[in-house]
């Protein structure tokens, strides 16, 4: 049969996360797969795809979720746009720094600390764009503050394109999770793709 799935592309078109669609193709050969790699969220209800796999917190109770694991965040800016700022000492200090927004996520960011305590910031939005890679780029080119995944930005980090910020608080991971209509039967070739995952 065919399977048509929307996979939030700056992440899962990476290793290890697209070794497993491979791994799926591989192990059934007959499905005819189509693969949207994209950050645009698709509205699976109403359209041509099956099931999606998307980052983030899950608000729509329409789809059944599964989810798969957790996607670390860094919360980075490039060496030049700190170089005339004062580096955040409280997690207040973050909200007087410009900001490159992920369109599809809000405005309010929320951290935590060793004990739990789980504080929400508003970000000054200087920028807002549509995908994680342009996100990244814009944080390597000095537009301001982003929060990325963690396996984008470990290379930019380690050889200081990026400088990670941390004024004693970390990111709240952001959860992956695979997703698809309610109304989908439990042989479906959905459900396999949802259960080999």
């Amino acid at each position: 049969g065919r399977l048509k799935i929307a996979v939030t592309g700056a992440v899962f078109e990476n290793p290890p996360y697209v070794d497993h669609i491979v791994a799926f193709a591989k192990a059934h050969p007959n499905v005819d797969l189509s693969v949207s790699f994209s950050d645009q969220k698709v509205e699976l209800i109403g359209s041509a795809f099956d099931a999606a796999v998307r980052i983030g917190w899950l608000e729509d109770s329409r789809y059944k979720t599964r989810k798969l694991c957790d996607i670390g965040r860094a919360l980075v800016a490039s060496p030049d746009y700190l170089a005339d700022k004062k580096l955040p000492k409280k997690v207040e200090d973050l909200e007087l720094l410009d900001w490159i927004k992920l369109g599809q996520f809000p405005v309010t960011k929320q951290l935590i600390n060793k004990s739990g305590e789980v504080p929400s910031i508003r970000a000054k939005v200087a920028i807002e764009v549509d995908s994680a890679a342009s996100l990244r780029r814009m944080a390597l080119s000095g537009m301001g503050v982003a929060t990325i995944p963690h396996c984008l930005v470990a290379p930019d980090i380690m050889e200081g394109r990026l400088v990670e910020l941390k004024p004693r608080w970390d990111l709240m991971a952001a959860g992956a999770h695979v997703v698809w209509p309610s109304n989908v039967s439990e042989g479906s070739l959905t459900m396999r793709f949802v259960n080999f995952l």
